[in-house]
């Protein structure tokens, strides 16, 4: 973990939309990026994007930043996603985010875990024939001992720990982390040779987390307690 967190630092969430470009001339590996985002809970949306990152094939940062929602912040879920309310400070607006993540992966592959879901948090479409959802790959459902389908979709951090034997998510989830886990996901399943020959998959956790959903009416504000299993 200490790793990722020096890649957190080191990266620093610029919100400059921090890119950069390597010196020698693309390749196709350079159309190879991981995305990962992490939501927080608005008055409107229970997952809305407050931080996205981007790395290309060897960790390196494409882009790095917090994202300020469009609508107000009833739960930052600091304990799952790692944003703080000073984080909005300097965040990025919403639309500019979405803009510059949009040039940032054009005519890209882009991997990710349920990366649907990042990609409905940014509001924006991706050619369906560039995304690489890691929980979809046969070789990776195999090596875990999952049927052929898109269910069940195991957690990126029971998939880490199975494949790569490593720990993430100890604490609070880093966005720079669970991107890097996820392209390292999507390398192994090129190389199968180097998957472990005796896979064991540790145990889901149950996460029995209450939330407030907070819905606003044109009339009223209605605030309900429920339970995200």
């Amino acid at each position: 973990m200490a790793a990722f967190d020096s890649l957190d630092k080191a990266s620093g969430a610029s919100n400059t939309g921090h890119s950069r470009k390597r010196k020698n001339e693309k390749s196709d590996e350079d159309k190879y990026v991981a995305l990962d985002c992490e939501m927080v809970q608005t008055i409107a949306s229970h997952s809305a994007l407050a931080r996205c990152t981007i790395v290309d094939r060897v960790g390196d940062v494409v882009y790095d930043s917090y994202v300020r929602p469009n609508e107000s912040i009833v739960d930052f879920r600091t304990q799952y996603s790692g944003v703080h309310p000073h984080h909005m400070k300097t965040a990025k607006a919403f639309f500019v985010a979405q803009n510059e993540i949009k040039e940032v992966i054009r005519g890209k592959y882009v991997v990710g875990h349920t990366v649907h879901t990042d990609f409905e948090s940014i509001g924006i479409e991706h050619p369906e024939d560039k995304i690489i959802d890691v929980t979809q790959l046969p070789v990776l459902r195999k090596a875990l001992g999952l049927g052929a389908g898109s269910k069940p979709t195991v957690s990126l951090q029971r998939m880490t720990k199975a494949l790569l034997c490593e720990d993430i998510q100890t604490g609070a989830h880093s966005s720079l982390e669970d991107a890097w886990a996820t392209m390292r996901l999507f390398l192994l399943s090129l190389d199968p040779s180097k998957i472990p020959a005796n896979v064991v998959l540790p145990p889901g956790r149950r996460r029995n987390r209450p939330f407030k959903w907070v819905a606003k009416t044109s009339n009223d504000r209605r605030t309900t307690t429920s339970n995200n299993g």
